[in-house]
């Protein structure tokens, strides 16, 4: 089975994955999967709260997935071990963590899924560089094209996409307009038109809402995919 939700921001918005908010994940293996739409944040500071938080997810009887967001110490992720891992490129956070990289490719369950994470921080004003804000926050020119280059291998056909922010069209329906410059939307926006997709899901704006037949914002809610 997978399932898909919003940010978990370290510890403070996990309780979603508690037994009374996620019964079905007590009946889950291994060789099933929850994707966390950026802002994982438990690679952050290598405190003793994130080593609590990487071992509980550890423990628990599903495989995580996630792919970054803008609250990330991409510093420690990206100091992680870069491995293939069902036709795309994985940072491996611990046995049952993996960090799903830009612009990938990756199979699950016989199905397609595109993830393409970063997302820019509107209060980064505030936040001190290499210590609660990272640049690479804005994916790279070298992660646009990878992305370009597997979805032109997939002839642009994907069943699911991934991501922390949204096109820019979906951010305006949000009416988040202070969101509107953020570069991430832009690079989406050039994937848009070629793209072929069942559905799309995002998280970053703290909200759970399904926009239309093709997009999803979530933040709390888990949703079975299959």
């Amino acid at each position: 089975m997978i399932f898909i939700t919003g940010d978990t921001h370290g510890g403070i918005d996990i309780k979603k994955f508690s037994s009374s908010n996620f019964p079905e994940g007590r009946s889950l293996t291994k060789d099933d999967y929850v994707i966390v739409c950026g802002d994982f944040g438990c690679i952050w500071d290598g405190s003793r709260e994130q080593a609590w938080l990487l071992n509980w997810y550890k423990d628990k009887p599903w495989t995580t997935l996630f792919v970054d967001g803008n609250h990330e110490n991409f510093d420690m992720l990206y100091d992680f071990p870069v491995e293939e891992w069902n036709g795309g490129k994985t940072h491996r956070i611990n046995g049952s963590v993996l960090h799903l990289m830009r612009g990938q490719i990756f199979s699950l369950a016989g199905l397609k899924f595109f993830t393409f994470g970063g997302a820019m921080s509107t209060d980064k004003i505030f936040r001190q560089e290499h210590v609660s804000w990272w640049s690479q926050e804005i994916p790279s020119r070298e992660e646009e094209a990878a992305a370009i280059f597997n979805l032109t291998k997939h002839n642009f056909a994907i069943d699911y996409i991934v991501t922390h922010t949204a096109p820019t069209a979906i951010v305006e329906f949000l009416n988040r307009f202070d969101r509107l410059r953020d570069p991430t939307s832009g690079m989406l926006d050039k994937f848009v038109p070629k793209l072929q997709f069942k559905h799309w899901y995002f998280g970053h704006f703290h909200t759970s809402q399904r926009i239309n037949d093709q997009f999803t914002c979530l933040y709390n809610e888990i949703i079975r995919l299959v």
